[in-house]
């Protein structure tokens, strides 16, 4: 599963979303409506070719590098 050129409002909500926030903080967050959220996540579960917010946010996880520690 990969996900395919989010636009950068589709990528907010994905990252809102990432953060615990349920569709209506987010939106509050955002200052966007929850239909635009709800539109935003058809397309982004389009583009991930999957239709579950935990495969999503999973996505999202595995593409995310680790933070280490400087050694020094």
């Amino acid at each position: 599963m990969r996900l395919h050129g989010p636009t950068g409002g589709e990528l907010h909500v994905l990252l809102a979303l990432s953060q615990g926030l349920s569709g209506m903080e987010s939106a509050g967050m955002l200052c966007i409506s929850e239909p635009t959220v709800r539109t935003h996540l058809q397309h982004i579960y389009s583009k991930a070719d999957t239709t579950r917010q935990a495969d999503l946010l999973s996505l999202l996880h595995g593409l995310t590098p680790p933070v280490r520690g400087d050694a020094h």
